[in-house]
């Protein structure tokens, strides 16, 4: 059978390889390819392309020591003379972070199927309960970082921005109320990923460590601790607007606590009042009731909301499944519909005239609101004013499906796309990158009567209404 590859034998000038690495590097070529993981260790130098921009300063801090499937690569950077090298991702689509503090971090990350990383994390537990035991042998440990580097703010050059200490939330009485493994996480749900709360939960309790950063690129990062079943999504693209994204460097995002998966090793004794692990779907609509009308009419799970703090959005849903209730927290954030500027600027002038547009929600200006509802400004231009993240679902009026209906008009879900119905109107050309796009450049007037009656004919049921 196919052994690991490991070429340590050369590395980049300016660099030497850690002892450990090479010692690594020749008790991987025992074992079969695939037990833990699909990874070739290689030592080479970061390649010019990956970022130009930035290349000449990461081949001199870094060398690449390790290549995924999918053309990844791992690095060992040195950015601080006193602290170990870092472990840091190069993805191949631009994706950046730090995956671990030092080279002892990650390899015994690698032994517990824990480096986050999808082609690292798959594999065999006999293989990695192997490598924790020569870990063991060799008396492996993880040093003590006191500031662990920050991939993402390194990239930018950059001296990151002094934040504020983020100001403390008044726990609401539903979060009060839930069992004590479930409190402590909804306390958490909504704060940024440097809340020294947030920062004690996942080192301490669950032994992980927070997110330092998101970026542009790779606006989300997870935390697993599937010991207590429990994964965490950090993003600072929450589209709501107690949720601003909050910049620490031009390429390094603060992230919120957005998302709370509760897996099955998940406490039964900290699930909601009246809910066991093994129920069934009747047995849940008994202790909670009729559930949620579906957004989308091919879903038959049974799902249910409950609000557990409405000035921070945060809310409890849960769904049946055949192996009884899936528990998740979340930020009830907005869905993004489209960031195309020409697209969201005629739907949004069709709303305006149909009174089909959240006026609340949107904050918009009321002369540029009212200009446009007479037609003397396009769509487009309360976008640039008011709609800077893009379009979202929560800028329509809360109408029983709208919401739902739009979103999947926008991502050709349901066998409706908004594509299809503009190219009955415009037509279609083949784009840049040779796929076919409708022949729309602007939102003008004349389009917006254009496409009217196909946007009548769609959206027919909250015309009617509105």
């Amino acid at each position: 059978m196919a052994r690991y590859t490991a070429r340590l034998d050369t590395v980049p000038s300016a660099h030497s390889l850690p002892p450990l690495l090479v010692d690594f590097g020749k008790w991987l070529e025992t074992q079969t390819y695939g037990a833990l993981g699909y990874f070739e260790l290689i030592a080479t130098e970061v390649p010019r392309e990956w970022s130009p921009e930035v290349a000449e300063r990461l081949q001199r801090d870094a060398f690449s020591f390790l290549s995924l499937p999918d053309g990844s690569l791992l690095a060992l950077l040195r950015s601080d003379a006193k602290a170990p090298l870092a472990v840091v991702l190069l993805g191949s689509e631009g994706e950046t972070r730090t995956v671990a503090s030092s080279l002892e971090e990650f390899l015994l990350a690698l032994s517990k199927g824990e480096t986050e990383l999808g082609d690292l994390d798959e594999g065999e537990d006999d293989a990695r309960e192997a490598l924790a035991k020569w870990l063991k042998e060799k008396k492996v440990s993880a040093p003590k970082v006191k500031r662990p580097v920050d991939f993402n703010v390194y990239l930018s050059g950059e001296t990151p921005e002094a934040e504020p200490t983020p100001a403390a939330r008044p726990e609401s009485a539903a979060i009060s109320a839930l069992p004590p493994g479930l409190r402590a996480l909804a306390r958490l749900m909504g704060r940024r990923a440097d809340d020294a709360e947030v920062v004690a939960y996942v080192t301490e309790t669950l032994g992980k460590k927070v997110p330092a950063s998101t970026s542009d690129v790779n606006d989300s990062a997870h935390v697993v601790a599937k010991p207590q079943g429990i994964e965490m999504l950090f993003s600072h693209d929450v589209l709501d607007e107690r949720y601003p994204p909050i910049a620490k460097t031009r390429r390094a995002f603060v992230p919120y606590l957005s998302v709370v998966w509760l897996g099955e090793k998940f406490a039964e004794a900290d699930l909601p009042q009246g809910l066991t692990r093994k129920m069934t779907a009747e047995q849940m609509r008994a202790v909670l009731g009729e559930p949620d009308a579906p957004w989308n009419p091919e879903d038959d799970s049974p799902k249910w909301t409950r609000v557990l703090d409405a000035e921070a959005r945060i809310v409890l849903m849960a769904e049946s499944s055949a192996k009884g209730p899936r528990l998740r927290l979340l930020i009830d954030a907005a869905r993004e519909l489209t960031t195309r500027r020409v697209d969201a600027g005629l739907f949004v002038a069709w709303c305006a005239l149909r009174g089909l547009l959240d006026t609340e929600r949107l904050a918009a200006p009321a002369p540029l609101l009212a200009q446009l509802q007479r037609r003397e400004v396009q769509g487009s231009a309360l976008v640039d004013a008011v709609l800077p993240r893009g379009l979202w679902d929560a800028h329509l009026r809360d109408l029983p499906g709208l919401r739902a209906f739009a979103y999947a008009w926008f991502h050709r879900l349901e066998g409706v796309y908004i594509r299809d119905d503009l190219a009955r109107v415009f037509g279609l050309r083949t784009g840049p990158r040779g796929h076919d796009e409708v022949v729309l450049d602007e939102d003008t007037w004349a389009a917006v009567d254009q496409a009217t009656p196909v946007l009548d004919e769609r959206f027919a049921t909250w015309v009617k209404r509105s």
